[in-house]
């Protein structure tokens, strides 16, 4: 994103799931990538969510700030909400599909065995 008034930065909306298997609930995070590593794994990503690929991680935050809105629309329009916002400072793991991302090659998976 490039802001008018700022410096370009990458940011990443993060559905986190909570709760029972058969009652998973949501909590959004609205994430500024400021990782190295994570905005590459970002950038790469980018293809399979486009796609409407199942994409899991793991993942670190700094510095979480919540901000209240008026919803402007729907159900709750003139209610009151919150945004989670944060910094995304890396990834513990990533499964696109339920398979690992990136895919482990042989000399990794053998350094790790």
């Amino acid at each position: 994103m490039t802001p008018e008034n700022g410096f370009p930065f990458l940011s990443v909306t993060i559905a986190a799931l909570r709760g029972p298997a058969d009652n998973v609930q949501h909590t959004h995070f609205e994430c500024v990538v400021v990782g190295e590593e994570a905005k590459d794994l970002v950038r790469q990503l980018m293809p399979a969510v486009e796609a409407d690929f199942k994409v899991l991680v793991g993942f670190h935050l700094s510095d979480l700030q919540a901000e209240t809105f008026i919803f402007k629309n729907g159900d709750r329009a003139g209610t009151t909400g919150i945004s989670l916002k944060s910094r995304l400072l890396r990834f513990q793991w990533i499964k696109v599909e339920g398979q690992p991302f990136p895919a482990p090659t042989a000399e990794t998976h053998n350094a790790v065995a």
